[in-house]
């Protein structure tokens, strides 16, 4: 894809989400960030079911830098 926009960051990472690619979709949403899009509540949703599939301090994380409570 030549341009993202957030609409179609989102899409990715949702679709990495529930195909069982949780890794790929995290790393979609640090890139999205890095490349200055800023998250909006579906990406959340999105980045949040991948975090839930993922066993690790560095997923676990991610919710809390937003100031989600777990």
């Amino acid at each position: 894809m030549k341009q993202h926009d957030l609409v179609s960051w989102t899409a990715m990472i949702m679709g990495c989400a529930s195909h069982g690619r949780a890794h790929e979709a995290i790393s979609l949403f640090k890139q999205m960030e890095v490349e200055g899009f800023t998250p909006n509540s579906v990406t959340f949703v999105a980045v949040l079911t991948a975090c839930s599939q993922v066993d690790t301090p560095q997923s676990a994380q991610l919710p809390l830098q937003y100031g989600f409570k777990i």
